[in-house]
């Protein structure tokens, strides 16, 4: 593995906004588009209470999560596919530090940041996250595993 590839994805992850975060729970396969932010390769996002998606995370915390650019020729694909566990806070003090994530990075406009406060923030860790950059050589991928 690259010794730069973590440096990479967090570039990346930083670059991007829209994420699609799967989760599986009794049978039923469920995908939602969500707005990010990350802190190294920890995503977070908010979703309002008693979602399809927040029930899904709390049967099966197991998540992918995939993040692509916006690349419109096969040499320009570039994402990552992402694999983790998922958990909605419940910390004070991590709920601020994760709101304040958002806000620092003007993810959120005044008519909306209301709902953060009454949102569930989710925070998802990952266990394997495979880097795609066609760009190097179609069908390039690199997995990253967290140390420890």
């Amino acid at each position: 593995m690259a010794p730069d590839l973590e440096h990479r994805i967090v570039a990346f992850l930083t670059q991007q906004r829209i994420a699609n975060v799967a989760g599986c729970a009794d049978g039923q396969v469920h995908n939602a588009a969500v707005e990010y932010v990350n802190e190294g390769t920890t995503l977070y996002f908010v979703s309002f209470p008693n979602t399809r998606k927040l029930r899904t995370i709390e049967q099966n915390p197991e998540v992918a999560v995939v993040v692509n650019g916006a690349g419109l020729r096969p040499s320009q694909i570039q994402g990552v596919q992402y694999f983790g566990t998922a958990r909605v806070l419940q910390d004070h003090e991590a709920i601020e530090h994760a709101r304040a994530l958002f806000l620092d990075r003007n993810l959120l406009d005044p008519a909306t940041h209301w709902a953060l406060k009454r949102s569930a923030i989710v925070e998802v860790v990952p266990n394997r996250i495979e880097y795609i950059d066609y760009g190097e050589r179609l069908g390039h991928k690199e997995a990253w595993t967290p140390a420890g």
